[in-house]
């Protein structure tokens, strides 16, 4: 059994908690967050203990893992904290604010021989994942232009996430699921331009970057001035010599869990008629973390994400980041 720890009860903590309790070879029996009626509520919900301090919980002898959902600038000193005390490690994307603060947190885990995944859950996504099939298997041939998109209202739910100081703005935090899908299926850019609107976080809140891998362009969107009466819509499609694959999720609401979403993966061929891909209905945070719990049983690195791709999407957000500020686009 695998005793995980918890970092935050917010909405990221509460979803991992739930998570890790449907799994039979883990439970969670630690929770801290600066709320301690949020940390008992969600302890009590999943029979762990409440610690008093991050530190606490990261130093306990009965925690193996360490989960840490805290806000992105608290990532790197409580990952590394947990990986020079000998724990495994998840982390909610993006890795870290800074590329100086992921590479701190890759060496920790190279040093210590501690597991450190970053939980880039579009990877478990089941529509992503067959939509990635879909593009290594050939079925659309050689790939030509992609686009990503993820359109939402300026969320309310922690003060920190509309503080682009705290969150890197939605380049870092919104874009980055996108910047690391196109990665996922393409590569590793050469270079990124970005044009966008400022907004209420203090920074661009609406944006457009372009992507050149090296045999494909790829556009992606994000944004978060959506009205709220705009349901959350997230989309992927990737065109290529043989034909164009499209997933759209449109959520019942203006957050991505409310109602009953519009979920639909489908394959245009340049020949045939258009197919509806019907794939597995599974919560990706629980599949997410039934793979890294089966890793840390099999002894075996979580390469399903590794800590180097999660730390070249951060690359690729603050390259657009840098681009927004110049006008200039920038070479990776």
């Amino acid at each position: 059994m695998i005793n995980i720890g918890i970092l935050g009860a917010g909405f990221m903590g509460t979803t991992h908690a739930k998570a890790i309790a449907q799994l039979p070879n883990a439970k969670v029996v630690g929770v801290v967050s600066r709320r301690r009626e949020r940390a008992e509520a969600l302890a009590n919900e999943v029979g762990a203990t409440v610690y008093d301090s991050p530190e606490a919980l990261i130093e306990s002898t009965e925690v193996d893992v360490v989960d840490n959902t805290y806000p992105t600038f608290l990532h790197a000193s409580y990952c590394i904290a947990a990986l020079e005390q000998g724990k495994h490690v998840i982390c909610e994307k993006p890795i870290a604010p800074t590329l100086s603060d992921a590479d701190a947190m890759i060496a920790a885990s190279t040093k210590s021989g501690r597991h450190l995944m970053i939980a880039h859950v579009l990877r478990f996504w089941p529509e992503y994942v067959a939509l990635r099939e879909a593009v290594t298997g050939g079925e659309l041939g050689q790939p030509l232009v992609a686009y990503a998109a993820r359109l939402s209202f300026l969320p309310d739910w922690a003060e920190w996430i509309v503080k682009a100081d705290l969150s890197g703005g939605p380049v870092v935090d919104l874009m980055i699921h996108d910047f690391d899908t196109l990665n996922w299926l393409l590569g590793r850019p050469k270079q990124v331009a970005a044009y966008g609107r400022p907004g209420k976080t203090g920074s661009w809140d609406h944006i457009f970057a372009t992507l050149a891998y090296d045999e494909v362009e790829a556009l992606a969107e994000g944004s978060l001035m959506m009205p709220t009466s705009f349901p959350f819509t997230s989309t992927l499609r990737v065109q290529g010599e043989k034909g164009c694959a499209e997933y759209i999720f449109r959520a019942g609401g203006p957050s991505v869990e409310m109602g009953t979403a519009q979920n639909a993966l489908i394959i245009y061929p340049a020949e045939g008629e258009a197919r509806q891909v019907t794939v597995e209905a599974k919560d990706p945070y629980l599949a997410q973390m039934e793979y890294f719990v089966d890793c840390l049983d099999a002894g075996r690195p979580p390469t399903r994400v590794s800590p180097e791709e999660a730390r070249q999407a951060l690359e690729v957000s603050l390259a657009a980041r840098q681009s927004l500020e110049s006008g200039q686009p920038v070479r990776l």
